[in-house]
């Protein structure tokens, strides 16, 4: 007898003790308006009450005692399990997956990024901030109202430090014409978006605030990983 049918006959017949007794019972007798049937005009109710006999039985096979010593020993198990195998492995995992992002970071950081100041502008945070953060090629320039082509340093992305709002955003994408990706550090609504081509506002990010440099700036380093080499194709 699957646990389906011995749930059904335990609940039945416990319900038969207190009100099916009786098999004098017939369709037109009723409790409000509940009809009865007798058991032989119900070959379930039948089936059931021809079992009652091995109530007690079943309620043995249904050990309360059984089931807690049985969920003692899986919580034991899973005990000695976490003490002597899974602590160490999700230790392991964890360390193995913290060291891969580690990786990740260090050789994003490795692209060579240039950083544009107006004449007039202070750099000293960024400076600060790049060496903090360990970014080991970074390039600081400061320009005026022309561009001058920088030949000797082949930089991925131009780094627009216009936090004074003195710089000519037209130079600035004089040196993001080519594949280089472009990130604007400046206030809100300070950039003329409506000068930008398709191809530039594919490739810019932006930051309006000190706090938000580093977590965009990774996000454009990772988007570079993606798309290089070929970046105007994206």
């Amino acid at each position: 007898m699957n646990y389906l049918r011995l749930v059904l006959v335990i609940g039945a017949i416990l319900g038969a003790e207190l009100g099916w007794g009786q098999d004098s019972m017939v369709v037109g007798d009723s409790i409000g308006r509940i009809p009865f049937v007798t058991p032989a005009q119900d070959t379930l109710l039948k089936y059931l009450l021809d079992n009652k006999s091995g109530l007690s039985t079943a309620v043995e096979l249904f050990s309360w005692q059984g089931l807690t010593l049985s969920a003692a020993g899986f919580v034991f198990f899973v005990m000695v399990g976490w003490n002597f195998w899974l602590k160490d492995w999700l230790k392991k995992y964890v360390q193995e997956k913290a060291e891969a992002k580690l990786q990740e970071l260090t050789s994003l950081k490795k692209a060579n990024i240039l950083v544009l100041t107006s004449q007039t502008g202070n750099d000293s945070f960024l400076r600060d901030f790049f060496k903090e953060k360990k970014f080991p090629n970074v390039r600081f320039e400061q320009i005026g109202d022309t561009f001058k082509s920088i030949n000797d340093f082949d930089y991925e992305v131009v780094f627009v430090n216009n936090d004074d709002n003195m710089i000519d955003k037209s130079v600035v994408r004089e040196y993001a014409k080519g594949e280089q990706l472009l990130f604007y550090f400046g206030k809100p609504t300070s950039w003329d978006f409506q000068n930008d081509t398709p191809e530039l506002s594919r490739k810019i990010n932006f930051a309006n605030s000190r706090a938000q440099i580093y977590g965009n700036l990774m996000s454009s380093l990772e988007f570079l990983e993606l798309i290089k080499p070929r970046i105007t194709n994206v």
